[in-house]
């Protein structure tokens, strides 16, 4: 089931977004929850009423829409967020909380039958991408897109996931880390010991990215110009 959560104060036009999702193919049978306040959307997020997508109105009168994706990434940075707004202009500022995708209103079907490619897509991928984490005791599978970053520190590499407090460490050298996720393109290495989600980065400025968990991390100088380059390319190929 694809559990998709629209957030628009609008009851009609959120009605017909529904109604234009329930006649489009998805990869499973959806569930489609409308929200008319952001604030029901968050509060949902934090009694585990999960979804993987996600509609939200630009401009809302109690919470604006880049506000509510920054709070919901931080409770959930695996949801996918498409902005939905009556002015292109708002497009550039998705890139700062890492959105998925872009709408305008009414011209909905614009862009429509691409953005559900690129998100069925995503879904597929997202259940067939694992990393197995091993230690001499114990084995976890996680999925690759729940990695927020992972760095080394002594003869350990620690995986900060999304929506855990304490991080999963392997014995591991960052070499084999790096070789074990270089099939995953969304990996970058932003300084030495350390590897970044493209996908889990919600700002990047001058000597910084911040993660999708409010981290901030530094970029080391001689991967300044690589980082740009990667960052730049992930958002270009997103939207």
């Amino acid at each position: 089931m694809i559990r998709i959560a629209i957030v628009e104060d609008d009851k009609e036009y959120a009605t017909k977004l529904k109604n234009r999702l329930l006649k489009t193919d998805f990869p499973e049978e959806i569930s489609i929850d409308i929200y008319l306040k952001p604030q029901d959307f968050l509060d949902g997020l934090r009694q585990e009423k999960r979804c993987q997508l996600c509609f939200f109105d630009v401009v809302m009168p109690s919470m604006d829409g880049m506000t509510l994706a920054e709070h919901a990434h931080e409770m959930d940075g695996r949801l996918l967020i498409v902005f939905l707004s009556s002015w292109p202009d708002y497009a550039m500022d998705g890139y700062n909380v890492n959105a998925f995708g872009y709408l305008t209103k009414d011209r909905l079907e614009d862009g429509w039958d691409v953005l559900i490619g690129r998100i069925n897509r995503h879904l597929e991928e997202a259940r067939e991408k694992v990393y197995r984490i091993c230690t001499p005791n114990s084995m976890e599978t996680v999925p690759v897109d729940d990695i927020v970053y992972a760095y080394k520190e002594g003869n350990y590499c620690h995986f900060v996931l999304g929506g855990r407090k304490e991080t999963v460490q392997t014995r591991k050298s960052m070499w084999d880390l790096q070789r074990e996720l270089a099939a995953h393109k969304q990996f970058i290495l932003v300084k030495r010991g350390c590897i970044v989600n493209l996908r889990k980065i919600r700002k990047w400025k001058g000597k910084e990215v911040v993660m999708a968990n409010g981290e901030r991390i530094g970029i080391g100088r001689m991967h300044m110009d690589g980082v740009r380059e990667k960052v730049m390319a992930y958002m270009e190929e997103s939207w």
